[in-house]
């Protein structure tokens, strides 16, 4: 009989790894949409530029920025990948977030 262990993470850190883990991914094919002539090491480096900023976000941040991103993640199972030209509450701010936080990244990149 095995005792099972308390899990040592609490729910905002175990949802900020969920942020860390999903919104790069939803920046890097925001990027690729929106500007098609980046080159993948341009990309990667934005993307790696988001990833530093959600795990730069205090816990309870990076919760809402976990919730957000469930939300665009099925939002654009239901609607399709338009989803992020429509204007739905937290999907909409999730999307300008990742957008934003990326774009930053590929500018800060080109202009060192």
């Amino acid at each position: 009989m095995s005792v099972r262990r308390p899990s040592s993470l609490s729910l905002p850190a175990l949802l900020g790894r969920v942020a860390a883990a999903l919104a790069p991914k939803v920046t890097e094919a925001l990027l690729r949409m929106e500007l098609p002539e980046a080159s993948v090491a341009q990309r990667a480096a934005a993307v790696a530029h988001v990833r530093g900023a959600i795990l730069g976000m205090p816990d309870l941040l990076r919760c809402g920025v976990a919730v957000a991103a469930v939300g665009y993640l099925v939002a654009r199972r239901v609607l399709g990948p338009g989803v992020a030209r429509l204007n739905l509450p937290v999907v909409a701010e999730f999307v300008r977030l990742t957008r934003g936080l990326g774009l930053a990244g590929a500018f800060e990149r080109e202009h060192r």
